[in-house]
């Protein structure tokens, strides 16, 4: 399915695959990371951070010609996913649970701890970016997936 760029009706990227394909292999030296994926799964990278921008800033001061800093961040946020597989790498566990029993199975759960090094979706540019439409960020290291 093609991506649906913004401000088309019922978009769900602000960038098409040909410009972050183009954007990507002239800002990152971990393109080839990005060629490594077929096309399909890179429009679900752009579609999952295009979503990942909506809920963090204040969609009404987006406008029909919108920033292209925007454009570059859904961009950016997909390439950073694929490099250090931030979204794979969430654990819904969280260490809340860390032994199951169920009659004689028995279960262990590996506690999760938090990496403070962790790389995270908004670089720099992205967080300046994204500011400019309202989003804020907190000061640790923790990704935020919403708005603060």
């Amino acid at each position: 399915m093609a991506l649906v760029v913004y401000p088309d009706d019922g978009y769900d990227s602000f960038i098409s695959l040909d410009e972050a394909n183009s954007w990507i292999s002239t800002h990152s030296p971990h393109a080839y990371k990005w060629y490594e994926l077929d096309d399909d799964t890179k429009e679900i990278y752009l579609r999952l951070h295009c979503q990942t921008i909506q809920d963090k800033i204040d969609i009404t001061l987006l406008s029909d010609h919108i920033n292209e800093c925007v454009q570059y961040s859904n961009a950016s946020m997909a390439l950073n996913d694929v490099v250090y597989g931030i979204t794979l790498n969430t654990n819904p566990n969280f260490g809340l649970v860390t032994k199951e029993k169920v009659g004689d199975v028995e279960i262990d759960y590996k506690q999760y701890v938090q990496n403070l090094n962790k790389p995270s979706l908004y670089t720099t540019f992205v967080k300046n970016c994204l500011r400019l439409y309202g989003a804020t960020f907190n000061t640790g290291c923790q990704i935020l997936l919403g708005k603060s």
